[in-house]
């Protein structure tokens, strides 16, 4: 729920969001896992010890008939995203005020694409489901609950930053740079703040939430910078440094049965240089503001 926070609070067109953010991710990954994960995993520790954790794990091959295909499963995941990108790219095309491009602008809200898919996932799922429709939802309840309860709570201390000031000082300190210059301190700030609010509270919503929050009327006033960057660099940040605070953590720390030092190594350090390296990238991105597309 994160990202589509930081989408949602500064006005960022969904579509072109998820373009940038997965060609900046897919490079951060390469990075971050790839190369790095290579580094580490030729340490004796992950040879030796990693591998021979999992030798009592049961491999015998298991009765998959009657569950779902793979295909379907990828399907449903894109299927929003999907109806987002053509209802961005549509509206591009088609003249304003048609009933075509009313009709592609209302099917591409992210809300709106997000409900269809969750109709077909259910439509297309139901005979796999055992639980009846009123189980389904309340579950589904109990886990967005505190997910709202953060996103509000993030959004209002946001708020409260702003009213002292904050946002109108940045303005005013960066009124005389050059736009790229702008474009430049407003990515490693925003990033910044993000990833210190990650590792002090853990959370990663709370943090790209308050981040949001915190810079949304700060682009209101800066119409060269683009809030598609900003928003990609807070993301960034929340993906950092991962601390014992975190409850991912100690997910990765559980099930992988990691010690505590190769937790910090594989996912908090790993973690800080996929951020690192996202944030790189959209520097390098911020150059081009007025030549690619989307990112104004």
């Amino acid at each position: 729920p994160g990202p589509l926070a930081v989408a949602g609070a500064m006005g960022i067109n969904i579509a072109w969001f998820l373009v940038y953010g997965i060609f900046v991710s897919l490079i951060a990954s390469l990075v971050a896992g790839v190369l790095y994960g290579g580094i580490l995993g030729r340490k004796k520790e992950y040879v030796n010890d990693f591998a021979n954790d999992f030798d009592d794990i049961d491999e015998s091959v298991q009765d998959t008939a009657g569950m779902p295909s793979g295909g379907l499963g990828v399907f449903l995941i894109f299927l929003p995203i999907i109806i987002i990108l053509l209802g961005t790219i549509l509206t591009q095309v088609l003249e304003g005020g048609t009933f075509l491009y009313n009709l592609f602008a209302f099917l591409g809200d992210k809300n709106i694409a997000l409900l269809i898919g969750a109709v077909v996932a259910y439509l297309a799922l139901r005979p796999h489901i055992k639980e009846s429709f009123e189980d389904i939802i309340t579950d589904a309840a109990q886990q967005a609950g505190p997910i709202f309860l953060i996103t509000g709570a993030g959004g209002a201390f946001g708020a409260i930053i702003n009213a002292t000031g904050i946002g109108a000082a940045l303005q005013e300190t960066l009124i005389n740079w050059t736009t790229a210059g702008a474009a430049i301190i407003l990515l490693i700030v925003a990033w910044a703040i993000s990833q210190i609010l990650r590792a002090a509270q853990g959370s990663t919503t709370v943090a790209l939430v308050t981040t949001s929050a915190i810079f949304a009327p700060i682009l209101s006033g800066m119409s060269a910078v683009s809030p598609v960057l900003v928003g990609l660099a807070i993301c960034a940040g929340g993906i950092g440094i991962s601390l014992p605070n975190d409850s991912g953590f100690w997910v990765v720390n559980r099930f992988s049965k990691f010690s505590l030092k190769q937790t910090i190594q594989s996912w908090t350090i790993g973690g800080t240089i996929s951020g690192l390296t996202a944030l790189a990238i959209l520097i390098i991105l911020s150059l081009f503001t007025g030549v690619l597309p989307g990112l104004l």
